[in-house]
């Protein structure tokens, strides 16, 4: 619930901020312009068993604009419009436009993965579903 707040609150501010606007690290100051034009697409999207978890690794073609991706699963089929997507985490971008995280809070199933990339102009991009079965350890 928290996370929806949050990013429905920078969804706000994302719709109504300026299309440039001023980056500061430490002493260095850049300016970055965000198209709204811009296309953003996943050129990769994997999820498979190891171990005790899930590796899911992703890749953007620009991360520019984007301001946080979601990470999702669902124990459901992913093609029911009624699914359950959970949160599994978000990650604000730190330039690289590969990303990877290790689920590890699972339980048997075939689980389904997606990704969601939240863009600053107020729109949002998702990822193809990649689906794991993962076997109860003995």
């Amino acid at each position: 619930m928290k996370t929806q707040i949050v990013l429905l609150s920078m969804a706000f501010f994302a719709v109504n901020a300026p299309t440039t606007f001023e980056v500061s690290k430490l002493s260095e100051t850049k300016s970055v312009k965000i198209s709204k034009s811009e296309n953003y697409d996943f050129i990769m999207f994997r999820a498979y068993h190891e171990c005790k978890g899930v590796n899911v690794s992703w890749a953007l073609n620009s991360t520019n604009g984007v301001f946080v991706f979601t990470l999702q699963r669902t124990y459901e089929s992913p093609s029911n419009p009624e699914a359950l997507w959970e949160d599994v985490e978000s990650f604000v971008p730190d330039g690289e436009s590969a990303l990877r995280y290790i689920d590890n809070n699972i339980t048997p199933g075939i689980i389904s993965y997606r990704v969601i990339a939240w863009v600053f102009d107020g729109s949002s991009v998702v990822s193809a579903v990649s689906r794991v079965r993962v076997w109860a350890h003995r």
